[in-house]
């Protein structure tokens, strides 16, 4: 007769064994079908927990429906720097506080503030709304730093606090406008309220995000500037706006909307994944583990 520990380790290796035929059998789906082969690579499966913990990279993720509200997620009220997904708040206090049409000058002082990094030359000047094209298509950093120092980069600092503040962005702060200091950090939550409000009121700055390729125009130069928008979710149709953002101590983030048919019933999605080191792999793999 067995005894009633070795009868339970027969059930647990059993039920093991049940999981993993599951699990290899499980239909997968994909965000990015016909996209980068490695974005494609991270639809495996992944079992969830009741925590939401899933098998990804990122320190930080959620998913969220476009009134803010959290469908799943985790870590999603860690501290995290921003990097260039601070540039969606450059964009929404710009057009509060300028004027579309209002000229920007690149200025040698703008430039030696952001370093090398540069799409822009000096003396350059643009509409706001071209130079949002710059700062949020190709993420040019110059642009967003020109756009602060237009009208004066403390109190443009300020009204991004005061908004983030507005918003219920409570554990987020920014010091640029760029998001290259490690000073400007937030949460996948606040940045999912941000998103969140941008998608019901303000909307515009989102469509420019979809923008995959296109043209700027200075207004004191003839030639326009082919532009490539540099997050790799532009140009595919279930893409309807976000930001990525990248530097040494965040590491990959990316906020999207995203719209399939067969999760969440259909209806878009906000996905924020902070601290990845293979930010298009772990959203595919989210997707996967949100609710039909």
């Amino acid at each position: 007769m067995k005894s009633p520990v070795k009868i339970g380790l027969l059930v647990f290796a059993g039920i093991a064994l049940l999981t993993a035929v599951f699990y290899a059998s499980e239909p997968h789906r994909s965000l990015l079908t016909g996209r980068s082969s490695a974005v494609e690579a991270a639809t495996s499966t992944i079992a969830t927990s009741t925590d939401t913990k899933l098998d990804i990279t990122a320190q930080a993720y959620g998913v969220y429906d476009l009134n803010g509200n959290e469908i799943i997620g985790n870590n999603v009220n860690e501290v995290w720097p921003l990097a260039s997904i601070t540039k969606l708040m450059t964009a929404e206090v710009a057009t509060q506080l300028i004027a579309t049409d209002t000229p920007i000058e690149i200025t040698s002082s703008t430039l030696d503030e952001v370093g090398g990094d540069r799409r822009v030359q000096i003396g350059q000047i643009y509409s706001l709304s071209e130079i949002m094209k710059l700062m949020l298509v190709m993420s040019d950093n110059a642009s967003a730093q020109a756009i602060a120092d237009h009208y004066g980069n403390s109190e443009f600092i300020a009204a991004m606090n005061a908004e983030a503040k507005s918003l219920g962005m409570n554990q987020t702060t920014y010091a640029d406008s760029v998001g290259l200091s490690n000073g400007s950090v937030g949460t996948v939550a606040d940045t999912a309220k941000l998103v969140s409000y941008l998608w019901n009121n303000n909307k515009k700055i989102l469509d420019l995000t979809t923008i995959a390729t296109g043209y700027v125009h200075p207004e004191n130069n003839a030639a326009e500037h082919f532009i490539i928008n540099i997050d790799q979710l532009s140009g595919h149709p279930d893409f309807l706006g976000g930001k990525t953002g990248t530097t040494p101590d965040a590491k990959d983030n990316i906020v999207a909307v995203l719209h399939r048919g067969d999760v969440n019933g259909g209806q878009p999605f906000i996905v924020a994944v902070f601290g990845s080191t293979n930010r298009y792999a772990d959203v595919s793999k989210i997707i996967s583990a949100i609710p039909q």
